[in-house]
């Protein structure tokens, strides 16, 4: 995804909205490989990303809504 469509997905919700997000460069990921990301190795694998259906962080965020849920219930008792 390039910034300036992070931007305008963003401009769609209100500015008080709170979000979970996360991005990457790929300088963020110096050292994942033993040899120097190539553009061309990084934009394959963003390209073959955007057609998952789910993310790790999505099943993160549901594992933690659930834990959330079992700590207010049980906050409550």
């Amino acid at each position: 995804m390039k910034v300036k469509q992070a931007i305008e997905l963003l401009q769609e919700l209100p500015l008080d909205a709170e979000i979970c997000a996360q991005w990457y460069e790929k300088e963020d990921l110096i050292g994942f490989t033993e040899e120097p990301m190539s553009d061309e190795l990084w934009h394959e694998a963003l390209r073959i990303m955007e057609k998952w259906e789910c993310s790790e962080l999505r099943e993160l965020l549901e594992e933690a809504i659930y834990k959330a849920k079992n700590n207010l219930t049980t906050k409550g008792n």
